[in-house]
């Protein structure tokens, strides 16, 4: 599913992306233990403004101990795959950006 691929790159957008999907989109089953997990991946690798943490601090109240569990170990487990293309545009993106401040 294009999903996972786009959770495996890592970047914090498809991580927000995903815990909106799993929590209310048509046509995927809910997932709460899903939209906690990779919620909690983007609000620990981006910077979430502090609705988004109150946001997520009143989801995870409403989860049962084990999908609390079962998230954090989702969370604990996760490692970011790249794939070469990503790491080559990624890479291209800071030296662009190292250039525009050398020019500063």
């Amino acid at each position: 599913m294009w999903l996972d691929r786009s959770i495996a790159q890592g970047s914090s957008g498809a991580l927000l992306t995903a815990g909106s999907v799993y929590d209310r989109s048509s046509g995927v089953p809910a997932d709460p233990v899903k939209t906690a997990a990779y919620f909690r991946l983007f609000v620990d690798r981006a910077d979430a403004d502090d609705e988004q943490r109150r946001w997520l601090d009143s989801f995870n109240a409403k989860l049962s101990e084990d999908q609390r569990a079962e998230a954090a170990r989702l969370v604990t487990s996760y490692s970011p795959r790249p794939t070469p293309l990503t790491l080559k545009a990624l890479s291209g993106l800071c030296a662009a950006k190292a250039l525009v401040e050398a020019k500063r």
